[in-house]
């Protein structure tokens, strides 16, 4: 199988739609990067994908298969590197809802900062228009919020502040 999809996942009024993996998308880049370089993320990418014919879209196998899709992302060119990098949000902020702590820092401590465009891709929270959520907000309030206690709530707590901060 090459084309992959992960079910939309819900939890209160937050909603990570379904995300589509295609494989094939980024065979031929891989295949145009020097032949090291090209063999090791051939391996990556297969073994990212056995792990999402195996993930049942089940968070908690999904969330090994980050580690995998960033690093293929440092190789890409921007535009695919991109789209790996929001599908590693979207299983992240899945990780992040269940209460996984090390997402929400994974969320906090990356460089990649995602479009308004992006973020509908990875992250929608009901009453607020994705053109108006700035993750920088999300990513510095969940940061200060980790720094004060760990909490597995923590991120949940953030997207309700900001739920609650747009209505106001």
């Amino acid at each position: 199988m090459n084309v992959y999809y992960i079910t939309e996942y819900k939890y209160l009024d937050v909603t990570c739609p379904e995300i589509k993996f295609d494989k094939n998308s980024y065979i031929e880049e891989i295949k145009n990067l020097s032949p090291i370089v090209s063999r090791g993320c051939m391996s990556t990418l297969e073994d990212v994908s056995s792990r999402l014919e195996e993930s049942n879209s089940e968070i908690k196998n999904l969330y090994p298969i980050v580690h995998g899709l960033v690093s293929l992302s440092n190789v890409l060119s921007l535009e695919k590197s991109r789209e790996m990098m929001t599908i590693s949000f979207n299983i992240l902020t899945r990780a992040a809802l269940t209460g996984n702590v090390d997402a929400m820092y994974g969320l906090t401590t990356t460089s990649f900062t995602p479009t308004k465009e992006e973020m509908a891709k990875i992250l929608i929270i009901k009453g607020i228009d994705h053109l108006d959520l700035d993750f920088e907000q999300v990513k510095e309030v969940l940061s200060q919020k980790l720094e004060e206690d760990e909490s597995e709530e923590a991120f949940v707590e953030v997207l309700e502040e900001m739920k609650h901060k747009s209505i106001v």
